[in-house]
């Protein structure tokens, strides 16, 4: 062992032992001042182990509804055998230590912050060991280390308020969204419909947006960019909104594409094919790439095998390299994603496993302070459920002029739903009519949204140009609205 070695010194855990003897003395002294520190603390916070076990005792007898006295505290303490230690004269000591319960909140303030300097010295021992022990899988480890941060995050203060706090805030919020239209709203989709449901995307959200097999929900994310595209046409390049794809099922060139054909309004498949496209429509094309998409922030993926941790780490730094916070992330799409080796199991399902990466997109929505949409497949249960109404209708002698509606979206449609739908903040399905599967007539389902109303938008799909174009609103049996070509005015 070298000398250096010999003279390291064991650090010491933050803790302030008078602190903790003054909480306990308010405590036993002032009424008011232990409900106060009951509402912040808990037995964890308090280090020594002998103020734990009298916080502990207060605890008890403020759950039982009697007073806390000096006698009482003894009492419990005598009777849950605590008999090496001389409870009796340290509970005097600290009722005639008479610590001013003015300072409670003080005294509270010092044992909340050495508790939280603990875990975060506890959690980074634990992911060190777990980083000495992962032979190569980055990815658990650096996730389970943003759960635990994050847990220590939100649970951080927590505490009972009044309503009238909430009140006074959202007045005030109020106010400011009746001067400024745009106050508080969240990241526009370019769908005006779509965002008066939802007031915009919003940041830590989950968005779910489903569909079956060829009906459009690629083509409706890119859709979604290239509207961010055209609508920040004329701002400077550092003011645009910094936008981030993971394409798991197509190449970097198919994606260019499909945004080039709706943006250009050159056929999808002259750009394709090559000897069909006129000079024009080559110009055309290529002015408006460069005018609106080589000089955009987006940016993209098409990598596969694509873990969630791989996500968080390439938006961090792609927010890092640009100096920027991200504005959306979109992943297309869930049943392509793979989870962490280390969360595999030999016997999980399908729907556990899905049920893992869902929690962890929600995470990283919440740690990047931005909207994730993630794209995923419908379940086969409605085109059972479809195959049942056509029934009945055969059966009963529907007429030929009938609508042919399909049965409503459900949550339960998520494929392998699982907590799919517990994690996601808003779902959207994508879905046709029931006897128009070749119609260009999409129907946009809001089957879920935490912060606003739910309800029906039909949409027409140009599928020549990849463009979806809003129509009718179905919203609490009215409709309204004219058609909006998917960017705002």
């Amino acid at each position: 062992m070298e000398a250096s070695e010999k003279n390291i010194q064991p650090r010491k855990e933050p803790t302030n032992y008078e602190a903790e003897k003054s909480l306990l003395s308010c405590m036993l002294l002032e009424h008011d001042a232990a409900v106060a520190a009951m509402s912040r603390l808990t037995k964890d916070y308090i280090y020594n182990t002998v103020n734990r076990r009298i916080f502990e005792a207060i605890e008890s007898i403020a759950e039982r509804g009697k007073n806390i006295r000096l006698v009482t505290v003894y009492d419990v303490l005598k009777s849950g055998g605590d008999t090496e230690f001389d409870f009796l004269e340290y509970l005097t000591e600290l009722t005639n230590q008479e610590a001013t319960a003015a300072f409670i909140d003080d005294y509270i303030a010092i044992i909340e912050r050495d508790y939280i300097l603990r875990r975060v010295i506890k959690i980074c021992g634990t992911v060190a060991d777990e980083a000495y022990k992962a032979d190569g899988e980055a990815g658990a480890v650096v996730t389970h280390a943003i759960e635990q941060f994050h847990e220590l995050s939100v649970n951080r203060g927590q505490q009972l308020a009044h309503i009238r706090d909430s009140i006074i805030k959202f007045y005030e919020e109020l106010a400011k969204k009746q001067k400024d239209s745009n106050y508080g709203r969240g990241f526009p989709s370019g769908f005006h419909k779509l965002d008066q449901f939802t007031n915009g995307f919003t940041e830590g959200q989950l968005v779910i947006v489903a569909a079956r097999p060829s009906v459009g929900k690629t083509a409706f994310a890119l859709n979604f960019l290239a509207n961010i595209a055209k609508r920040q046409a004329a701002q400077d390049k550092s003011k645009k909104s910094l936008c981030a794809l993971f394409e798991l099922e197509m190449t970097g060139e198919d994606l260019a594409q499909r945004m080039i054909s709706n943006l250009s309004n050159v056929p999808m498949n002259n750009l394709k094919r090559g000897d069909s496209i006129t000079s024009d429509e080559f110009l055309n094309s290529y002015k408006i790439s460069n005018d609106l998409l080589i000089n955009s922030q987006i940016y993209h993926s098409t990598g596969t095998n694509t873990k969630p941790s791989q996500i968080y780490e390439l938006c961090t730094k792609l927010a890092d390299d640009t100096g920027k916070k991200l504005d959306i992330v979109l992943v297309d799409y869930l049943g392509l994603l793979e989870l962490e080796e280390s969360d595999k199991r030999r016997n999980s399902s399908t729907v556990q496993e899905l049920a893992k990466i869902t929690r962890a997109l929600k995470l990283y929505a919440m740690k990047l302070k931005c909207p994730i949409i993630l794209l995923c497949q419908m379940s086969r249960a409605i085109e059972k459920r479809e195959q049942e109404l056509k029934s009945y209708k055969s059966g009963a002698g529907a007429a030929d002029g009938d609508s042919g509606i399909s049965p409503m979206p459900q949550l339960s449609d998520l494929r392998d739903s699982g907590s799919i739908e517990q994690d996601a903040d808003i779902v959207i399905f994508l879905s046709k009519k029931l006897r128009e599967k070749e119609s260009n007539e999409i129907i946009m389902t809001i089957a879920k949204n935490r912060s606003g109303e739910t309800g029906e938008i039909f949409f027409n799909f140009d599928g020549r140009h990849q463009r979806f174009t809003e129509g009718q609103v179905f919203h609490r049996g009215a409709s309204v609205g004219k058609p909006n070509d998917g960017v705002d005015e």
